[in-house]
């Protein structure tokens, strides 16, 4: 996978992850923002929340069910 260039933070750990072996990925959800992060004016719609939650928790359920069944 090589090295990650997102978010510091995200890179740190997505860069840890894969020296041990595991995967890792980075994903942006949202929505229209007003500014640039660590910026006083961001804001951003929180209605997209719960769908950006409802997204996530399918995706670890495929993910879930696909892996037990490979181990079957």
């Amino acid at each position: 996978y090589g090295r990650m260039c997102a978010s510091e933070d995200c890179t740190a750990f997505m860069n840890a992850v894969t020296a041990s072996g595991g995967r890792a990925t980075y994903m942006m959800l949202g929505t229209v923002r007003t500014a640039g992060h660590h910026n006083g004016r961001f804001d951003f719609d929180e209605s997209v929340l719960s769908e950006s939650a409802e997204f996530l928790y399918r995706l670890a359920l495929r993910y879930t069910v696909r892996s037990e069944r490979s181990r079957a």
